[in-house]
């Protein structure tokens, strides 16, 4: 009796999706190095690979960036993702995929992904309260955050109790 081979499945591998509000660090070079690395010794091994990378261009961080320069957030956005791509490329990473989050093939998956969970009752309407911090991207409730003055400015602002930060 003959048995059906199938074929492996890629090894997929994926850096963190990098904000476009601030320049590329040491840190995004770092993590894109690791994966490519995993990558290259997966095709060492013989084995297909797929890499991707790319930007997270959502979210008040982006707002607030585009609107310190002066700029609309989608024109702010290509120009960051510019930035990082070019990164990519001066390290020689070699990356398969770089998606970002405001292309069209990246929402029809996120849309996809939701209404299933929709489908499975995994999302449904609630209510949550608490301060969100952007700078930390975090909802805290009321004990963990406190409210301080701002010693530059004398300004009042609720900071995370954990991170200092507003």
């Amino acid at each position: 009796m003959a048995m059906a081979t199938s074929k492996p499945k890629p090894y997929y591998i994926t850096t963190p999706i990098f904000y476009v509000n601030a320049a590329p660090h040491v840190g995004h070079m770092y993590t894109m190095i690791l994966t490519d690395v995993l990558k290259r010794w997966q095709e060492l091994k013989q084995r297909q690979s797929i890499l991707v990378t790319g930007t997270d261009e959502h979210g008040m961080k982006i707002q607030q960036a585009a609107a310190k320069v002066g700029v609309p957030p989608k024109e702010f956005c290509d120009r960051g993702a510019e930035v990082f791509k070019d990164l990519a490329k001066r390290i020689d990473i070699s990356n398969d995929v770089f998606i970002r989050t405001t292309d069209q093939r990246h929402r029809e998956a996120v849309e996809y992904a939701w209404q299933m969970l929709q489908e499975k009752g995994y999302i449904y309407e609630s209510r949550h309260e608490g301060w969100y911090s952007v700078s930390d991207e975090t909802f805290y409730p009321q004990p963990q955050v406190q409210l301080i003055v701002d010693p530059p400015t004398g300004r009042k602002i609720m900071v995370s109790i954990e991170t200092g930060k507003e």
